[in-house]
C-alpha cells in the first residue's frame, strides 16, 4: 500500500539555490515509493518550478502563511476565514493526500493541518524536545555537543511538542562543524528514516511517543540573537570559535557581534592565540601588523589570550538584523590561519 504525500517545504532553509537541502529533500521524495500528491511551498521558490517541471501537482502558500505566528493566529483563528483562504484550503483537499510532511515550515494552522486524511508529521532538525525552535543546529554546536540527530515527530499546534515517532541515526560534530553543514547532515539522515515511518502509516496513525515536558528547551531565534554576542570575559576560546562557526557560517540576519570601545559592533571573523598578554579580556591591548585581510585589525585580549578581530559596523542591539555578503561566510574547508603572533603590536601602556 501505497500513500499519497503531501509535501510542505517551507523558507527557513539555506540557501535557496538548486543546491539547497529544500531540493535535495524533494529529490528523496520523488524516488521513494509514496507518490507526491502536492508540493506546498512559496511562491517564488525553486522547489515549485522544479516540481513542476517533474510534473508534480504545486500549490502555492497564501502570503499569509509567512506573517509572524501571533499574525496568523489572529486570522486563522477568527470565526470566519477570508475568501482567498477559504478557496486555497478547498483547493488543498481537493488533493485528497493522506499524509503531510513539513520540512523547514512555520507554524501550520490546524485548517492546513487537517487537510491529510492521516494528518502532518514534522521533520526537526534536532532532538526533541531539548532543542525545541528554529535554530537547533546553532544551539548544538554553541553548546559543543559531539553529535546531534533530527526528530520525526507528529504536528502539535504548539512548536515542536508533538508526540516523537523516530530519531534519525546521530552525525558528529567536529571542531569545524559549522550551521548549515550540520543542517544538511542531520536532515539527510531524517530523510533516510522518513520511508519507516511513512510504512507505520499504512497501518493506520501510529501514536508515537509523548515528548518529556521535563526536559524541555526553547532554542529562539531571540535567544540565538542574545547568544551572537561574544562574552570576552566569560567566553573560552573554544566558545569564541563556535559562536564564530554557529553564526557566521550563514546569512539568516543574525551575525556575530561584540563590543568594542563602548559600542557593540559586528564581527566579520576572528582568529585566536593562546598566551600571556597584558590587559584583561575585553581590552584592545594592540594591533595586528602583518599583511592580509588582518592588516592594522584591533587586538582584544580574551581569557585565555588574544583574538584578532575584523570588526564591521556599529549595531543599535543584538537584534538588529545584519546581512553577510557570501564571501564573509565562514566555511569549515576554507578555513587557513591567516595571522601570525610575530606581527602583533602590543600597546606598551597596556
Amino acid at each position: 500500500m501505497s500513500l499519497k504525500i503531501a509535501l510542505y517545504i517551507g523558507q527557513y532553509r539555506f540557501p535557496l539555490t538548486p543546491s539547497d537541502i529544500g531540493v535535495e529533500f524533494l529529490e528523496a521524495m520523488r524516488a521513494g515509493r509514496h507518490p507526491i500528491g502536492v508540493v506546498l511551498a512559496h511562491p517564488g521558490d525553486i522547489v515549485l518550478r522544479l516540481a513542476h517541471e517533474y510534473g508534480l501537482p504545486t500549490l502555492p502558500l497564501p502570503e499569509e502563511l509567512e506573517y509572524p505566528v501571533d499574525r496568523m493566529r489572529r486570522i486563522f483563528e477568527a470565526p470566519e476565514l477570508p475568501p482567498h483562504l477559504r478557496a486555497w484550503l478547498d483547493a488543498l483537499r481537493g488533493f485528497a493526500t493522506d499524509v503531510g510532511i513539513v520540512y523547514c515550515g512555520g507554524w501550520i494552522p490546524p485548517q492546513l493541518a487537517q487537510t491529510p486524511r492521516l494528518g502532518f508529521i514534522n521533520l526537526h532538525p534536532g532532538p526533541l524536545p531539548e532543542f525545541t525552535g528554529y535554530d537547533p543546529e546553532k544551539f548544538l554546536i554553541l553548546n559543543h555537543h559531539e553529535q546531534g540527530w533530527g526528530t520525526i515527530h507528529h504536528l502539535a499546534d504548539k512548536f515542536d511538542t508533538g508526540n516523537v515517532l523516530r530519531t534519525s541515526e546521530p552525525v558528529p560534530l567536529t571542531p569545524s562543524t559549522t550551521t548549515p553543514e550540520l543542517a544538511k547532515l542531520i536532515s539527510r539522515q531524517c530523510f533516510k528514516a522518513l520511508p519507516g515511518v511513512l510504512d507505520e502509516f499504512t497501518r493506520g496513525i501510529p501514536a508515537g511517543t509523548p515528548q518529556n515536558e521535563s526536559r524541555r528547551d526553547y532554542v529562539t531565534r531571540r535567544r540565538g540573537h542574545r547568544e551572537s554576542v561574544i562574552q570576552w570575559r566569560r567566553d573560552s576560546h573554544a566558545k569564541l570559535d563556535a559562536r564564530l562557526r554557529a553564526f557566521n557560517s550563514l546569512d539568516d540576519g543574525m551575525c556575530l557581534k561584540a563590543r568594542r570601545q563602548g559600542r557593540l559592533h559586528v564581527v566579520y571573523d576572528l582568529e585566536l592565540h593562546a598566551g600571556d598578554y597584558p590587559g584583561k579580556p575585553g581590552e584592545e591591548i594592540g594591533i595586528y601588523r602583518g599583511p592580509g585581510v588582518y592588516e592594522n585589525a584591533p587586538l582584544i585580549r580574551t581569557r585565555e589570550g588574544v583574538a584578532a578581530v575584523l570588526f564591521g559596523a556599529a549595531v543599535a542591539t543584538p537584534f538588529t538584523a545584519v546581512e553577510l555578503a557570501p564571501e564573509r561566510l565562514i566555511r569549515a574547508a576554507e578555513r587557513p590561519r591567516r595571522t601570525g603572533a610575530e606581527f602583533f603590536e602590543i600597546r606598551s601602556e597596556s
